[in-house]
């Protein structure tokens, strides 16, 4: 029996699954696989004061970060920043974020924003009033509807 496997997808995660799917996209696809990506409320920028000025931010590196590949990460989180990975291989990137996100600060989002135009990366950004992923259910219904557009553009059958 034969199989017929395409080896093209895209990756949509939700806040450390949205870092995690940026941070596969523009560090490891050296095939070009991943056709999309879609983060949600996925953290873009750890150099910004609402993780550096966490109580506990030291701890959760060493307890996430491998000090054998980055011994002196706390002098060099744009590695760990996928606003600072775009390149002009990345991925088409489709973003939702929360205006008033606590957790993962608007200001990433729009970093990311920035620098995918500069590498002339197609992508949107869309902002919802509200937190981190607590929206309105219009809200979602434009998350789904968009994510469904773009999958067609980029994954079509």
């Amino acid at each position: 029996m034969d199989y017929n496997i395409d080896c093209e997808f895209g990756l949509v995660g939700g806040s450390a699954g949205g870092h995690l799917a940026l941070m596969f996209d523009s560090l490891y696809d050296e095939a070009d696989e991943v056709k999309f990506v879609c983060s949600i409320a996925g953290p873009t920028n750890f150099n910004h004061p609402v993780y550096i000025n966490r109580p506990d931010f030291k701890e959760l590196l060493d307890l996430l970060v491998d000090r054998n590949v980055y011994p002196n990460i706390e002098n060099n989180l744009d590695v760990l920043s996928p606003a600072h990975q775009i390149t002009q291989f990345s991925s088409p990137t489709l973003l939702f974020y929360g205006s008033r996100d606590p957790k993962v600060p608007i200001s990433g989002a729009l970093l990311e924003k920035r620098n995918l135009m500069k590498e002339g990366i197609e992508h949107n950004l869309t902002i919802f009033q509200g937190g981190h992923g607590d929206w309105d259910d219009a809200d979602y219904k434009k998350l789904y509807t968009d994510l469904g557009n773009f999958i067609d553009v980029h994954l079509p059958i």
